[in-house]
């Protein structure tokens, strides 16, 4: 039996391989240039204001709820403390670790199905990692960007009312203040997390179990040939 991918797969195949290859290299120079940046550049970033108190709504009834939509302001800091720019480069260093290791994988796979041998415990485990890696990194990167973001607004001195998604007006006296999220509040998870990049990790995860049985049946297919 001919254990080679199908001629008409073996061009798509070379060219997965040559695309991993590319957005390798790719992701590897923007990398250094957003560590250049990040190291020498000033930051910004856009975060809600908590309007004064005589902006706030006049309710007579005790104990009710009201939802207020925040003004957004433009916040720059032209020399960020060093802990502000470290967490920065880790948040976006936790999705090109993802990207990296997913073109490492893309192209160990497509490898592998041009030699006609798709399943591997190698394969298996390696989607799992990465199926793993893109989950924490959905919730690590926004995680450390708004860590980064707190770090800079507080080495500015500016005023925060830091909630958890609920602003409790009784004790946010004076002039307006920067609310400022923080993990892990469910209500800022919820709004930050990268749910696709969770969601792809999850597939990939439950691709990497059917890829360890397609590799058991693959070992027994070629024990008994």
């Amino acid at each position: 039996m001919n254990r080679l991918a199908p001629a008409v797969l073996r061009p798509l195949l070379r060219a997965v391989e040559v695309l991993a290859v590319v957005l390798a290299a790719g992701t590897v120079l923007l990398g250094i240039l957003m560590t250049a940046s990040i190291a020498f550049g000033e930051f910004s970033a856009s975060v809600p204001l908590v309007p004064d108190l005589d902006s706030v709504p006049e309710v007579e009834q005790e104990d009710v709820y009201a939802w207020v939509f925040f003004d957004t302001v433009r916040v720059v800091h032209p020399d960020p403390p060093a802990v502000a720019r470290a967490l920065k480069w880790g948040g976006y260093a936790a999705v090109a670790v993802v990207v990296l290791a997913g073109c490492v994988v893309a192209f160990t796979l497509a490898r592998r199905l041009r030699a006609g041998r798709p399943f591997s415990r190698f394969a298996a485990a390696s989607l799992l990692t990465l199926g793993i890696l893109a989950t924490l990194a959905a919730f690590l990167s926004p995680a450390l960007l708004l860590e980064a973001t707190a770090a800079m607004v507080s080495d500015l001195g500016l005023r925060t009312a830091d909630a958890a998604g609920l602003v409790v007006y009784e004790a946010s006296e004076g002039p307006a203040a920067l609310l400022l999220d923080r993990f892990p509040s469910p209500g800022v998870v919820i709004r930050h997390a990268n749910w696709v990049l969770a969601g792809v990790g999850g597939i990939l995860v439950v691709i990497s179990f059917a890829f360890r049985r397609g590799a058991a049946l693959q070992a027994d297919t070629e024990g008994l040939v």
